[in-house]
């Protein structure tokens, strides 16, 4: 899908619609949204599907998530520490749904290095799986433990209420900031130091 065109199947130009009043919202979040009932194909992983209206509510779910956990004086930013797995994509949709920064983090870097980019990237959540949370053993980073999620481990989103998708299906939530950011990535440096 094209998310930055405005033209239909037929080369008809759609209308955009309106900017939401709380904050700029990335063309992807409004494409989402405006697929947010439709029941084709998004996306294929080994046997499973998911259509983009259980993509759309996968990503309000965690959405919800931050939203519970994050503070409102500080920059929408969650960590995710993933493989290329499903979970990876359903933030990536949480943050172009609600305005919140996905920072990539790179499973590549170890102890002081992995926790000065979990740090100096401001995040206020981490989202990791299994088998990389031990990678943080080592990593002396600022995340405390209610704030780490790992995807893998069902307790940690029982707690996403479907109250909240319900309350922002419509409009986005407010997190604050002017910033229409949608995912920070950072790049590895040289040999021994630190990622840009």
């Amino acid at each position: 899908v094209d998310v930055n065109s405005d033209r239909g199947a037929a080369g008809t130009r759609r209308p955009r619609p309106p900017p939401s009043t709380s904050r700029p919202v990335t063309a992807l979040g409004r494409r989402l949204r405006e697929r947010s009932d439709d029941a084709g194909a998004a996306l294929l992983y080994e046997d499973r599907t998911w259509s983009y209206r259980d993509l759309v509510r996968e990503g309000w779910r965690r959405a919800a998530r931050f939203a519970e956990l994050r503070d409102p004086e500080r920059p929408p930013h969650v960590g995710v520490l993933l493989d290329n797995v499903p979970d990876h994509l359903f933030w990536l949709t949480a943050g172009a749904l609600s305005g919140t920064v996905v920072v990539g983090i790179n499973s590549t870097y170890r102890g002081e290095q992995l926790a000065q980019l979990i740090d100096h990237t401001s995040c206020q959540a981490l989202v990791t799986s299994s088998d990389l949370a031990g990678l943080l053993e080592d990593a002396p980073h600022p995340i405390p433990p209610e704030r780490l999620l790992v995807v893998d481990d069902p307790r940690r989103f029982r707690r996403a209420a479907l109250r909240w998708h319900a309350r922002y299906c419509g409009e986005v939530p407010d997190v604050g900031f002017e910033e229409a950011h949608a995912v920070l990535a950072c790049l590895a440096g040289l040999a021994g130091r630190r990622p840009k």
